[in-house]
């Protein structure tokens, strides 16, 4: 595994009805990068603005069935004379389940845009004020479903896959990327999953998304089928990998 070189301090934590501004905005920040040059504007507009929705994102963190992990730099450090690359124009990176950084992609609307939202109007806020949470600003999110049965037939061991929890999202700011926050992250959902009861993890990660596998592979988790993944009218094909914990 790699050394962990995360900010000494760093807080983990659920989130609470106080973050989903920062946890949508983060979310979104990242999917605007990475999904905006493969998808249509209207399809990335509609996932930005109700997928992603702080009204949904808030009915989610509230549900028994879903389970936040935060990561925060908190106040006493976060200032951003502290941590410069956390301005209006820093991008975020990740290893997503279901996105990856392309090799130059063409980026039709990034995030601080106005092609494509009203969330990206250019006399918005920073960032890093979109980041801030009450204890400091957000770097890292991890969502959880509970009781996600896999969405594919697993022939082995079936009988112990019928309570399986679903790592929906992990994103990381990418001023902590390589730091081990993504692994931190990680191990907390496997603690999550054990607290729940869980027999096991599973994800679809996009079949392109070759650095992410990679991780997850790293994570001990194996590849045991794929599924299609839909937004409007794009679909791709994300491999299903899973983790009996």
């Amino acid at each position: 595994m790699q050394t962990n070189t995360t900010i000494p301090g760093t807080i983990y934590r659920p989130a609470s009805s106080s973050d989903p501004r920062a946890v949508s905005y983060l979310i979104g920040q990242v999917w605007s990068q990475f999904f905006s040059f493969s998808v249509s504007p209207n399809d990335l507009e509609h996932y930005l603005t109700h997928t992603l929705a702080i009204s949904t994102i808030t009915e989610e963190i509230k549900s028994e069935r879903y389970r936040f992990i935060l990561a925060i730099i908190p106040s006493s450090l976060s200032s951003l004379s502290s941590f410069p690359d956390l301005s209006a124009n820093s991008k975020p990176s990740i290893v997503s389940t279901t996105t990856i950084q392309p090799a130059q992609p063409p980026i039709l609307a990034s995030f601080d845009d106005d092609t494509t939202s009203s969330l990206r109007r250019k006399d918005d806020v920073s960032s890093v004020e979109k980041l801030k949470v009450v204890d400091g600003i957000l770097v890292g999110v991890a969502q959880l479903v509970l009781n996600a049965s896999t969405p594919i037939r697993i022939e082995s061991g079936e009988e112990k896959m019928s309570n399986m929890v679903e790592l929906q999202r992990l994103y990381v700011h990418h001023t902590q990327h390589g730091s081990g926050l993504s692994q931190i992250l990680f191990e907390k959902c496997e603690e999550v999953v054990r607290r729940e009861g869980g027999n096991g993890m599973w994800l679809g990660v996009w079949e392109d998304n070759i650095r992410g596998k990679r991780f997850y592979e790293k994570m001990g988790m194996d590849q045991v089928g794929e599924k299609k993944f839909v937004l409007g009218n794009a679909m791709r094909r994300d491999l299903v990998m899973m983790k009996r914990i």
